[in-house]
């Protein structure tokens, strides 16, 4: 048979100041973890765009090979299937070159660019904040 010392109090719940404290923890994390999950999130939309003016890059530099050395300002001059982009809009050609496409981020906030070279440029104040220059 086992007996219990009378002296030991058993613990049935936890105190209103345990709460507070786990609540308070739990406060702090979210609010240091809830920008970084937005700023990724972003991160992968302009991945997308990334890919998009990439393979626009191509298209235009097999156009250029084919047709003289020369760039085209019309997609339907050039060998590629786009699909519309729900993060992207207003994607735009530039025959000079300077920058050879640009497209627009849906909701205004970003542009990104590349040029003849097939560099990549984003202009637009969340650029820093997306490693994105």
């Amino acid at each position: 048979m086992i007996t219990r010392c009378p002296n030991i109090r058993t613990r049935q719940a936890f105190t209103l100041a345990e709460l507070t404290v786990v609540a308070v923890v739990l406060g702090v994390l979210s609010m240091i973890a809830i920008p970084r999950f937005g700023n990724t999130v972003e991160r992968m939309r302009a991945e997308e765009g990334k890919q998009i003016l990439m393979a626009v890059y191509a298209a235009q530099k097999r156009y250029w090979q084919e047709h003289g050395q020369t760039y085209t300002d019309d997609f339907d001059n050039l060998d590629i299937d786009m699909r519309p982009s729900t993060n992207f809009e207003n994607i735009q050609l530039d025959a000079s070159g300077f920058p050879l496409a640009q497209i627009d981020r849906a909701n205004g906030t970003y542009t990104l660019t590349i040029n003849e070279m097939g560099q990549m440029y984003c202009i637009g104040t969340i650029c820093y904040e997306l490693g994105l220059y």
